[in-house]
């Protein structure tokens, strides 16, 4: 039904003589697994002198997680009766922390079932995000749509702040890349679905040099912290590491100081 679940083996435990009620035939029947047990009803319909089940299916919520499946995988899905629990997906890249078996039955009521999941990043993957981050701000300095921005909108020189509108041109220059880490807490992402978190743990260092709208040249040290550092990330199936930006304003802000 999905590939974020795992069925579960599970037997018949009770099953209840048919009876008719104003919505037809029905007919309970109990399921177990272990210490999970779940009960259902099954409408019986009778075709062609053939007695068949009208709602063979049960409803199962899979939750959004950092570790991204197609969205018909997602939600709310039917499935057949059973027990489930969430897959292990990727383990290379992520580790599933938190999971229980839940029973799904038809129901004739609407009554729903979530399967419970959280993961957290393995070494790896952690590694792999401290790649991802270097990358993502080579890229970005380059990209006038993304590029480095001044914390407060100004730059600190010797006896003076220029602020942002008036430079006109700038030239970004890595001196020491952020190190950063994932936080294994999931925060929100674009299409409301989820990422893990990064922090910076040192701050990186850009080096600025810019010229005003009047011809003033200027140089300034800007500390990358993780006050702006939105950067965030997610696995796909397969494991592989996408970043994502996670904040409304695209530009990086730095803190910029005197160069000497």
């Amino acid at each position: 039904p999905s590939p974020a679940l795992a069925a579960v083996p599970w037997t018949v435990s009770a099953v209840s003589e048919p009876y008719d009620t104003f919505d037809g035939t029905l007919v309970e029947v109990e399921i177990t697994s272990g210490g999970v047990s779940g009960r259902g009803v099954f409408e019986l319909r009778e075709t062609g002198g053939r007695w068949r089940i009208g709602n063979p299916f049960g409803a199962l919520t899979v939750p959004e997680a950092p570790i991204r499946l197609p969205q018909w995988a997602i939600g709310e899905r039917k499935v057949w009766p059973g027990v489930y629990r969430a897959a292990a997906l990727a383990p290379e890249a992520v580790r599933l922390t938190r999971t229980s078996d839940v029973a799904v039955m038809p129901s004739i009521s609407p009554f729903r079932r979530a399967v419970t999941r959280a993961f957290d990043p393995t070494t790896v993957t952690r590694q792999r995000f401290q790649q991802v981050s270097d990358a993502y701000l080579d890229e970005c300095l380059t990209d006038a749509s993304c590029g480095a921005l001044a914390a407060g909108d100004y730059y600190r020189v010797p006896g003076d702040l220029i602020p942002e509108f008036r430079v006109r041109t700038k030239t970004w220059k890595v001196i020491r890349y952020p190190a950063v880490d994932l936080t294994g807490v999931t925060v929100p992402a674009a299409g409301q679905r989820l990422a893990f978190g990064g922090q910076v743990t040192v701050p990186g260092i850009l080096r600025l040099d810019a010229e005003t709208e009047d011809g003033e040249r200027f140089a300034s040290d800007c500390l990358l912290d993780t006050t702006y550092y939105h950067l965030a990330a997610w696995a796909d199936e397969t494991g592989a590491l996408q970043p994502e930006w996670n904040a409304a304003d695209k530009g990086i802000k730095v803190h910029c100081r005197d160069w000497s």
